[in-house]
């Protein structure tokens, strides 16, 4: 009988920690928890400009035949490096992607595709990636002077981005932390108690956003259409209280 029951022990402390081991792989962010003390959210933004920024466009070449439609844009991506260069980019930091082409047919009165073919379109991407972020803003407001060259260009589209990004979070998350300590301090201290230790602790997602914007995501943001960018922290904390 003595042997079933520790057995029977045995088997139940296998199981709570079997528990105790899957709930720290499904929230991995959960530190701690207790019953009781006081709940707070801890809050960090901090003001960060984009070291980095990409420019891209499609450029397209029209002509009555496949050929012509090719050596047209061969044309327009010489004259697209000289635009981009003239703004002061190196030669070498400009991608061209692949070159692909597609027929453009006719359409009959009921407004149905035919068999007939009009045209070609023949068309490649054309990019530069570059830590000059006042650059690639240039690009991008003065694009349309390849309109004005002839060419036709599609997708016009430019991110910025900011690199040292992982070492802010822990900073943030610090700042974070401390903040919300000082918001449990306050609270404990209106109640005539005192702070104790921290009972749990858990990291919100980043919200990374252009300024003043107040907008959020469940999986968190990361804004690449500014320059300017703000990138918010939170933290929930649950600490103890003395009495």
């Amino acid at each position: 009988m003595k042997n079933k029951i520790l057995i029977l022990l045995s088997i139940v402390s296998i199981c709570a920690t079997l528990v105790v081991c899957s709930l720290i792989l499904i929230k991995p962010n959960v530190l701690l928890r207790k019953p009781g003390g006081i709940s707070v959210k801890g809050y960090a933004v901090q003001k960060v400009v984009s070291d980095i920024g990409e420019w891209a466009c499609a450029i397209n070449a029209r002509a009555a035949t496949q050929k012509e439609a090719y050596l047209k844009l061969k044309n327009d991506l010489s004259k697209s490096v000289e635009f981009i260069k003239s703004k002061g980019a190196p030669a070498d930091a400009v991608t061209i992607g692949g070159i692909s082409a597609y027929p453009v047919k006719s359409r009959d009165k009921n407004g149905y595709l035919t068999e007939d073919v009009i045209a070609w379109v023949a068309s490649a991407t054309i990019g530069i990636q570059s830590a000059d972020v006042a650059l690639i803003y240039e690009l991008n407001a003065k694009s349309s002077e390849l309109n004005e060259l002839g060419i036709e260009i599609s997708n016009s589209n430019t991110r910025y981005f900011y690199t040292n990004l992982e070492s802010l979070k822990l900073e943030l998350i610090g700042r974070a932390s401390a903040n919300a300590r000082e918001r449990a301090q306050k609270l404990a201290g209106t109640s005539g108690g005192k702070l104790g230790g921290v009972l749990s602790a858990s990291q919100g997602v980043f919200q990374i956003t252009r300024p003043l914007s107040t907008e959020t995501s469940d999986w968190g943001m990361y804004e690449t259409g500014t320059i300017e960018k703000e990138v918010k922290c939170t933290v929930n904390v649950q600490f103890a209280v003395e009495k």
